[in-house]
This record gives C-alpha cells, sequence and structure tokens, in this order.
C-alpha cells in the first residue's frame, strides 16, 4: 500500500481525540455519500479478510512516533536519569527506528520538550500536547446543563499516515474526502463547531524497515490470532466503541450501523509476525460474517488495522569468543 505522510493541523478544540479508526469510519461515510453504493462496496470488499483499500493511523509529532509500550524493565537502562523523568518521554524520534526497539528510550522526548522546539515558531506553551479541559463544553438537553471534555492539540506540525492500496482507489479521492471531513468537523460535537482540521501535503513516506520480525504499530489495532515462537506481544489494550460501515442498504442510503465495544491494543504495540512479512499494515479487519459489528448487515467492517513498521526488538547479541563452542 502507499503509504501517505498527511500535514495535519488542528484549527479548533475536539469532543474527543482523534484517533485513526474514528477518522477511518468518517471517511467511509464521506466517500459513501459522494459515490455509488457499488463503487463502495467494491472498495470495502475484502476488508475484514485482510485486503484493506485505506488504513489511517492516529495524528502524531512531525519526526516523531508514539514510545512502544514495553514495560520500562524491558528496555535498556539509562545512565544519569532517574526512573521517574523517563516516564514522561512518550515520543521517539523517528531517525533512531533502525537502532533495536529496547534502546528507544535513551533518544525518546517529552511532551514538554517538543513544545519547547517549536515555541519559538508557533509560540506553544504548556507541558502536554493533547490537552483536555472540562469546563467549557456545555449544552442544555432536556432541560438540565450537561458538560464534556474539550481537547486541544498544541500549536505544532502534526502529521497524519494514511496508507491507499492504489490499485483499487486513487489517493487524490481519499485525500479529497479527508479535507472535506476537516471543513465539516470529526468526531464528537462536530455539529456545534468542534473538530476542524486542514490537510496540507501529502508526501509519499517510505521507512528503512530492519529485519527484526516485529510489527510496530503507528495506530490502534486489532491483533489477528498468528503467534509464532517468539510470541513477543507488548500491548496496552482497552476497550474500544467501534463504528461499523457498509455498503446501500435499498439502493438509495449508506447504513451506519451501531457502535460496539472491541478490545484494540493501543498505538506503540510490538507484535511477533511470521517470518519475511513485508507488510506496512498490521491487524485485521473488524466485521464481516465471522465477526458480525451489525445484526442489520453482516457486511458491515471497521478498521482493526494500524499503519505497521518492521523492527528489532533487542539488540543482535556479541559474537561468541573463538574457541567458546559447546563441546
Amino acid at each position: 500500500m502507499l503509504w501517505l505522510e498527511c500535514g495535519w493541523e488542528p484549527h479548533t478544540a475536539f469532543g474527543s481525540p482523534v484517533l485513526g479508526c474514528t477518522l477511518f469510519s468518517r471517511l467511509v461515510a464521506e466517500l459513501a455519500r459522494r459515490h455509488p453504493a457499488g463503487v463502495l462496496n467494491g472498495w470495502l470488499a475484502g476488508y475484514g479478510a485482510g485486503r484493506p483499500f485505506l488504513v489511517v493511523g492516529d495524528p502524531r509529532p512531525q519526526g516523531h512516533v508514539p514510545r512502544p509500550a514495553l514495560a520500562p524493565h524491558e528496555f535498556a537502562k539509562v545512565v544519569g536519569v532517574e526512573p521517574k523523568a523517563l516516564k514522561s518521554r512518550r515520543w521517539v524520534p523517528e531517525r533512531i527506528l533502525e537502532k533495536p526497539a529496547t534502546l528507544w528510550l535513551e533518544s525518546a522526548v517529552r511532551d514538554a520538550d517538543l513544545l519547547a522546539l517549536h515555541s519559538d515558531e508557533t509560540g506553544a506553551q504548556g507541558e502536554v500536547l493533547l490537552l483536555a479541559d472540562d469546563r467549557t463544553g456545555f449544552s442544555v438537553s432536556a432541560g438540565r446543563l450537561t458538560h464534556w471534555p474539550l481537547f486541544h492539540y498544541a500549536p505544532l506540525p502534526w502529521v497524519v499516515d494514511v496508507l491507499v492500496d492504489t490499485d483499487r482507489i486513487a489517493p487524490e479521492i481519499v485525500l479529497a474526502a479527508l479535507r472535506h471531513v476537516g471543513a465539516t468537523g470529526q468526531g464528537a460535537h462536530a455539529a456545534r463547531g468542534l473538530g476542524k482540521f486542514s490537510v496540507r501535503a501529502a508526501k509519499p513516506k517510505r521507512w528503512r524497515h530492519t529485519s527484526g520480525g516485529v510489527a510496530y504499530c503507528l495506530g490502534a489495532c486489532a491483533p489477528p490470532g498468528v503467534p509464532t515462537s517468539q510470541g513477543y506481544e507488548f500491548a496496552r489494550y482497552r476497550t474500544r466503541i467501534i463504528r461499523g460501515w457498509s455498503g446501500a442498504s435499498n439502493g438509495h442510503e449508506r447504513v451506519e450501523h451501531a457502535k460496539l465495544p472491541f478490545l484494540v491494543a493501543e498505538a506503540g504495540a510490538l507484535f511477533s509476525a511470521p517470518a519475511g512479512n513485508s507488510s506496512n499494515v498490521f491487524g485485521r479487519g473488524l466485521g464481516g460474517v465471522n465477526e458480525p459489528l451489525s445484526k442489520v448487515d453482516p457486511r458491515a467492517v471497521a478498521q482493526g488495522y494500524a499503519p505497521a513498521l518492521w523492527v528489532a526488538l533487542h539488540p543482535d547479541p556479541p559474537p561468541a569468543p573463538p574457541g567458546s563452542a559447546a563441546r
């Protein structure tokens, strides 16, 4: 699949954090509005069977990826830094991804470091890149005042990874739909003016994969049940409400199906994979006849894939000294 790194610039607060799986659902809705049902059904065919036409990652700071979901003791020891200070190092520079993942923590940076890096250009202030504020979002429903958290993204360069199967859909079609989503609003309370963003230049991204055989995910995913002899699985799981989509129900309308909870691995998960796997996506499509999202239409699907890099987990062991072979 063609990997596009899209410049992503938020313009308003959001009613919920922006996630690749929710962007996928919103994009499918927009594609359904723009194209005939038969075209949409053709794109969705095989999505739950390992043939995605579109995969969207979570927003991330430009030039950085999320810290892998390794426990602190799994990383190589960082000399001269207190363990408590290491917990806030959430972002890994792209330049060190060729090293084994257990060595990344030494070069990882904090939210505050990224904000300081861009403060002279954007005036970014504070300590966190995504700030929740529950004091300003409110509405009146059934005579009662209700409020919800607002999420503010720090003013620094962000990117969203969009992977497209160019044999099935043109990247320009996906990008046009993504720009429309940004103009109309994404996520919870978009109808109240939240969730606006713009998409800047989309550039093909070429990562230098290693031969480590470990899938490092840049978005939430539903891992397939393909354990290997190594059995690597480092992930933080959470239950996420997934929205499913399918083609036309009556020849004129597309259907958004009920939201259902699924257990997914958060961005930064590491999984072992079969030898020789070089795909740039990992996971499985949710839905379809084997794992229905909807009792109304068994064809409904949701994104369970994530953009993936192939990395090494541990450094190669040093060569054995001459004459030390087992006798």
